[in-house]
């Protein structure tokens, strides 16, 4: 079982940063091409779709592995209790946050590049995205305090 914790802890950890880092690419160096007019529509539209469909599978995977930590870590009785589980309430918050801030950052840009615009969508959809990268990096700092919860509490 302790091998299965493991995988499942690993994999989870991979998938939040991969997320949060894909967030961070797309605000910090796609959206400036497009705001600059570097960027042609099409690839502009392409990305932002593969971003959403990147961000929607990596959320579902997210709550699915999650959901199972909390139930192996025995947290579902000390949520609204200890310290530990006031951070993964934080963890579960942040996660809706990112998600839906990605969901719009994403709609604010595909909404103009479907026009064939690119500076206008980028600039509706930075906002969003970078909102989405703070948040992504406050979800990576939950999870380190909620592995050392234990001890710092």
């Amino acid at each position: 079982m302790v091998i299965v914790e493991v995988v499942v802890r690993a994999v989870h950890l991979v998938i939040a940063a991969t997320w949060v880092g894909a967030v961070f690419f797309f605000a910090f160096g796609v959206l400036p091409l497009a705001r600059e007019g570097s960027l042609n529509a099409a690839p502009l539209e392409r990305f932002t779709e593969r971003l959403k469909i990147g961000s929607r599978i990596a959320s579902v995977l997210l709550l699915l592995s999650g959901g199972y930590m909390i139930s192996l870590a025995g947290y579902e009785d000390s949520l609204l209790s200890s310290p530990a589980g006031y951070l993964v309430l934080a963890m579960v918050g942040l996660w809706l946050a990112l998600t839906g801030l990605v969901e719009v950052g994403a709609a604010r840009v595909l909404a103009g590049a479907e026009d064939l615009r690119v500076r206008t969508p980028g600039k509706r959809g930075t906002p969003f995205l970078r909102a989405a990268t703070f948040v992504g990096v406050l979800l990576l700092v939950d999870a380190v305090l909620i592995r050392f919860a234990p001890a710092l509490f």
